[in-house]
């Protein structure tokens, strides 16, 4: 497998900015394609879901990360080089929340133009939905303090989002990516507002304008692998370390891999022992964690950035000190030119259906095993993407548990360090609105409809925690 080179980042931002109409051809910018298995009518997936057809609703999943995936090829611009999936040539979140109208695609601000356009926004320091969820009047939240208590404490992680990366707070390297249609919902409709949410509540609208069909947004996970080292990675294996309603994020899981940080060949059955965790403090763990024995893969089977020095020199400064944090976290050193960025966790939301389909992936050293590779299509693009697993979740209900309960689905990177076990990606996304109110465990175990009653006196906004969670505060 060829090496994606540090081109890849350039084209993160080769897009251009400001709000477009769907009917304009947008420079740099590549669409979702039209194929057999998308767009779908919501008829179709609703009966999909009603006759609880798992079989289909996978098979939709994949293909749409089949689609989103496939590499597109950018000659006609110097800056754009080689291929990269279709997903990173859409409109990233700070493009979208900002008060600013950048006159240059945003890539000019990677490609060495000292001509750069800088936010005037005040920057924030960003924060998981659920830590800022407010308990309702007649709450009984059993878990919630626990869980809360168990959370590992990572120093200096207040740093504000940066241009191409958003601080999660922890060592994965977030990402929120939208297609064309839903950045325009976006802009024109002024859903990057805080005022202008606080306005429609005031008036008393129940919900933002609903997005349009054709809208797709993505969140991708990254973790830093230091060059010409070994770095560890957790893998999640489906064994708890603590019981399902406490904390059992990443930093509790009993095995790593060790990710070999250049592009030499893996030596079969080779392993390491491998130290993560630097500077972090994990409740009932001693940090930095060791792993021993462990399993030795090679960088080239992620998807994966290596940033060169030029490009990480254009970066700017918080988006250098989300990269430095991270790796200091992971290997105890800030991030270097030359060192990489491995793809280890990607949602993928589409407007197909009222509540949005949901489509959760994560990679594993043994991708053909257990029921989340059921149904992973051969035609993947390059041999990296046959190694990550899929969860969905098209119903809050639908197919339910052995038990009896409603349908559980969650990717082990993204939820499982602000949500228990038992949850559900739209159970979650349901429950998302202007002051984010919760009466129970945000975690699948109960219907939640629109006109639930913690949206009493609230703004829905239409499933996506990012409206709320970005939205620019008013100006002082």
């Amino acid at each position: 497998m060829r090496r994606i080179q540090a081109g890849i980042l350039i084209i993160i931002l080769c897009w251009a900015v400001g709000c477009v109409s769907a009917e304009e051809e947008t420079r740099d910018y590549f669409p979702m394609p039209k194929s057999n298995f998308y767009p779908k009518s919501a008829k179709y997936i609703n009966n999909l879901i009603h006759t609880e057809n798992q079989d289909q609703i996978r098979q939709h999943g994949w293909a749409l990360f089949e689609l989103i995936n496939r590499p597109v090829k950018k000659v006609e611009n110097k800056h754009c080089l080689e291929q990269v999936p279709i997903w990173q040539t859409w409109f990233s979140e700070k493009q979208v929340f900002t008060r600013t109208e950048y006159d240059q695609p945003a890539y000019c601000q990677l490609s060495g133009d000292p001509q750069k356009t800088v936010s005037n926004d005040k920057s924030e320091k960003t924060t998981p939905h659920l830590s800022h969820l407010k308990k309702g009047a007649t709450s009984k939240v059993t878990w919630h303090k626990k869980f809360k208590a168990q959370k590992p404490t990572y120093k200096n992680n207040g740093n504000a989002d940066g241009m191409l990366f958003a601080n999660n707070g922890d060592i994965m390297i977030a990402g929120e990516y939208f297609n064309l249609p839903s950045f325009n919902h976006i802009r024109k409709k002024e859903l990057y507002l805080r005022s202008e949410l606080n306005k429609m509540l005031k008036a008393g609208m129940k919900s933002i304008p609903t997005f349009p069909k054709g809208s797709i947004v993505t969140k991708s996970m990254y973790w830093p692998v230091a060059k010409d080292e070994y770095t560890a990675l957790p893998v999640w294996d489906n064994m708890l370390a603590r019981p399902p309603y406490q904390y059992n994020g990443y930093e509790t899981w009993k095995r790593s891999v060790a990710v070999q940080g250049n592009i030499k060949p893996v030596s079969a059955g080779q392993t390491k022992t491998v130290k993560s965790l630097y500077n972090v403090t994990v409740p009932g763990y001693d940090t930095p964690r060791s792993f021993q024995n462990s399993k030795v893969v090679s960088v080239t089977d992620f998807y994966n950035i290596q940033v060169d020095a030029k490009m990480l020199k254009a970066m700017d400064s918080n988006d250098i000190t989300i990269l430095n944090n991270s790796a200091k976290w992971a290997y105890n050193r800030e991030f270097q030119a030359g060192d990489y960025l491995v793809l280890i966790a990607l949602h993928i939301l589409t407007k197909e259906i009222e509540p949005w389909t949901y489509q959760s992936f994560w990679w594993h050293d043994q991708p053909d095993a257990g029921p989340f590779a059921t149904g992973r299509p051969t035609s993947l693009p390059n041999g990296k993407w046959q190694n990550y697993l899929m969860a969905e979740a098209y119903s809050q209900v639908t197919p339910r548990e052995y038990d009896g309960s409603n349908h559980v689905a969650y990717n082990p990177y993204i939820e499982l360090v602000i949500h228990p076990v038992p949850t559900n990606c739209q159970n979650c996304h349901a429950r998302a609105s202007l002051k984010g109110k919760y009466d129970d465990n945000p975690s699948g175990r109960r219907y939640i409809g629109p006109n639930d009653k913690i949206f009493k006196n609230d703004l829905r906004t239409d499933y996506l925690w990012i409206i709320s969670d970005r939205a620019i505060p008013p100006k002082h």
